[in-house]
């Protein structure tokens, strides 16, 4: 790796650390992806729930995900499961997720579980790039380019 005043100064953490990085308009995957990471990891270290979600707004790079997250905290601080606060976002937090969600919220276990679906959301990412990786290696054999 090559050496950065990041890197001096953080060390190897610097290569997985989004030092500095500029908040963007849209909500990409990874938001996503960061979001459950940092909303499992602060459970997990018995974070209280208002205040995770809380930091992990925060902690977003896109604007207008920061704007849902602070309207879902502000829905789970006015008495609201979090459960139904994403599931008011069905766009963003398809059915399925909400479910895991209500369930860990039930069970006690949020934590572990929002831990799997993270995972799993990782999972789903992966195979999506892989088949559009896979796609642009025909369109490129197709078209008679040298792969790069």
């Amino acid at each position: 790796m090559p050496q950065t005043p990041q890197t001096k100064r953080y060390g190897v953490f610097a290569k997985f650390a989004k030092i500095n990085k500029k908040k963007h308009p849209g909500i990409h995957q990874e938001d996503l992806i960061a979001f459950f990471e940092h909303l499992s990891t602060l459970l997990s270290s018995s974070v209280p729930l208002l205040r995770a979600l809380t930091l992990a707004a925060e902690q977003t790079e896109s604007l207008k995900f920061q704007k849902i997250l602070t309207d879902i905290t502000k829905k789970v601080a006015g008495g609201g499961s979090l459960y139904e606060a994403i599931a008011s976002y069905p766009k963003l937090f398809p059915y399925q997720w909400a479910q895991v969600i209500r369930t860990g919220e039930q069970s006690g276990q949020l934590a572990p579980l929002l831990i799997k679906l993270n995972e799993s959301i990782k999972k789903s990412t992966d195979m999506r790039t892989c088949k559009e990786r896979g796609r642009q290696f025909i369109l490129r054999r197709g078209a008679g380019n040298k792969l790069e």
